[in-house]
Formats: C-alpha cells, sequence, structure tokens
C-alpha cells in the first residue's frame, strides 16, 4: 500500500490522514471543477507560472467551498 511509504505516510500522518478512506474524504475538487468554481482568466499552472497577486485578495472573508466537493475517482488509480 502506497500509505505505508516512508515519506508518504509521515507527511498524511502530518495531515492527520491515516488511511485511504481519510485521504479519499479530503478531496475537494479537481482541475474542470475548480475551473468552474473560480470562472474564466488565466489559470496558474507549474509549466505556465504567472506572478500571484494574492495579497490583494480580501482577507478574512469566508468562502463557501461546499460547491467543489468532486469525485476523487477520477484521479485516483485503485491498487
Amino acid at each position: 500500500m502506497k500509505l505505508k511509504v516512508p515519506g508518504r505516510a509521515q507527511g498524511l500522518h502530518d495531515l492527520n490522514i491515516e488511511s485511504f478512506d481519510q485521504l479519499l474524504a479530503a478531496f475537494k475538487a479537481g482541475p474542470d471543477d475548480l475551473g468552474a468554481f473560480v470562472g474564466s482568466g488565466p489559470r496558474l499552472t507549474d509549466d505556465r507560472p504567472l506572478v500571484e497577486y494574492f495579497l490583494s485578495l480580501p482577507r478574512g472573508d469566508d468562502v463557501d467551498l461546499t460547491p467543489l466537493k468532486g469525485d476523487v475517482r477520477r484521479y485516483v488509480i485503485p491498487e
């Protein structure tokens, strides 16, 4: 099981994830879900880095993330 790989196991433990079911439950959304949530515009990706202006974003405002509960099974290959 991949959760028993030492480096991964410690990282997941640090996030209070001790089982594969907990890992699946922590999933929020994939690329398509996030794109629909934030709308159109340029996307910051590893292969297309852009300058981030995160300090200009509103602070202290709670953003409703409930629409971001996607189905992780599209991205996970069962063992």
